[in-house]
């Protein structure tokens, strides 16, 4: 990726769409771009073809791709974010961010935020879920947010106050000690058991 020993990698990983949050994370890259030492990287499979959904009933007619070039171009972000497009190493990628962002508008936080924490890297994800998860927990494994402009506020709270690495250390320890496959197997099992029983 080309980052130097001081610059900050903050980084989006999955499918490049509205739904997904694709569009907040461009917003934030401007917005954020002022800090010289901040990297991004949209990472995720990227459609050539068809309308970009901006949601609110906006859809421009031009693909998602075409979009995200015209943004790089108009807002001068070329020497800031990579668009990756589809990755099989995405969990190289994951590992090489500094902070993984999650806006995702669905209500569920997926698997890249354990992912994410399993290679002791920094979550701050937008909390649409019922928050009754036990995915991330709020500023000591990673950081739950109620929208887009949180996120912004949390990303320069954690520049100003170097809490990154802190906040990786946690994360990797939380998801050895919550997400290992046998602990994961042993929830599956106790929903099929109670499933069973009723």
């Amino acid at each position: 990726l080309g980052m130097k020993d001081h610059e900050i990698l903050i980084g989006f990983a999955a499918h490049v769409s509205e739904k997904k949050g694709a569009w907040d994370f461009l917003a934030l890259c401007n917005q954020l771009k002022r800090h010289p030492k901040l990297k991004f990287v949209l990472a995720g499979k990227l459609d050539e073809h068809g309308n970009t959904n901006l949601g609110n009933g906006q859809v421009l007619p031009i693909s998602p791709k075409a979009y995200i070039e015209s943004f790089i171009k108009e807002n001068k972000l070329e020497e800031q974010l990579i668009v990756t497009g589809f990755r099989d190493d995405i969990l190289e990628l994951i590992a090489a961010m500094d902070v993984l962002v999650v806006p995702n508008k669905n209500g569920v936080l997926g698997r890249q935020p354990i992912e994410a924490q399993a290679l002791g890297v920094t979550v701050l994800a937008q909390a649409g879920h019922s928050k009754k998860s036990k995915i991330i927990q709020h500023s000591e494994t990673g950081y739950l947010v109620q929208n887009p402009e949180q996120i912004i506020e949390q990303i320069e709270y954690l520049l100003q106050h170097k809490e990154v690495e802190k906040i990786s250390r946690a994360a990797q320890a939380y998801a050895e000690q919550k997400f290992t496959p046998a602990t994961n197997m042993k929830k599956i099992e106790n929903i099929y058991l109670s499933l069973i029983n009723h």
